[in-house]
């Protein structure tokens, strides 16, 4: 998505720029920065995603709009290039304070997955962890694909077969929403389970689209076997 209003305003900088300059060299670095700047502003190639996933795209472009900066400001007189300075420091430091909530607070999934990056290394070699890992449009990955010799399963529907009697199972996020908990109360009513461990995260969703409930969110690693189906008479 572009905003076309946004870009046209920035690139309008440019002449500002070029003015308090007062120089023609100054004109291709100033054109740089505002080129840079405009895209960073006026792009959203994020689509649906929730502030903390938007806010990290202009980072991406940060190096090249302070390369184009610095040279502009090798063409301006001192005391332009002392007040520019202080200008561009006060500005990144308000966009930062308006927007710290977004770099200090994790998503639910992020904290998930650095939670299971901690625990797996608890299982051992050979360890297999059954989850549910998607339920319609929401996916949780854990981070089982490295060489921790962790294997797991990502369940997706009911009717999948799990592999081995006698495994781990753990109940992933995605059970307290409303597309995955029914899905994970019928896999977990096939299921003899153990708690094992319990970690409480706050409800912060990574996709604005795919809300969370406002009450914390509470996962369990179990270890667990499969119920002896019962003999059909």
């Amino acid at each position: 998505m572009i905003r076309w209003e946004r870009m046209a305003k920035t690139l309008a900088l440019c002449g500002v720029l070029w003015v308090i300059a007062r120089r023609r060299q100054a004109l291709l670095p100033a054109l740089g920065f505002c080129s840079v700047l405009a895209i960073m502003t006026g792009s959203h190639p994020v689509a649906g995603a929730s502030p903390r996933i938007a806010d990290a795209v202009p980072w991406l472009y940060l190096p090249a709009a302070l390369a184009c900066f610095a040279a502009w400001l090798a063409q301006v007189g001192s005391l332009a290039r002392v007040v520019c300075c202080a200008c561009a420091v006060g500005a990144g430091l308000g966009w930062g304070w308006e927007n710290r909530s977004n770099y200090l607070t994790l998503s639910t999934d992020a904290l998930e997955i650095r939670a299971a990056n901690s625990w797996k290394h608890e299982l051992g070699a050979g360890a297999y962890v059954a989850y549910v890992s998607r339920a319609k449009r929401r996916v949780l990955v854990l981070p089982f694909y490295d060489k921790s010799e962790v294997s797991s399963a990502r369940l997706a529907d009911d009717a999948q077969t799990i592999a081995t009697p006698s495994f781990y199972y753990y109940r992933s996020s995605i059970c307290s929403t409303p597309d995955g908990r029914d899905l994970c109360a019928r896999i977990e009513s096939r299921l003899e389970l153990t708690p094992l461990k319990e970690i409480t995260l706050p409800a912060v969703a990574s996709l604005a689209h795919l809300p969370l409930d406002p009450q914390p969110i509470t996962v369990v690693l179990f270890k667990a076997k499969l119920r002896r189906q019962q003999p059909v008479p």
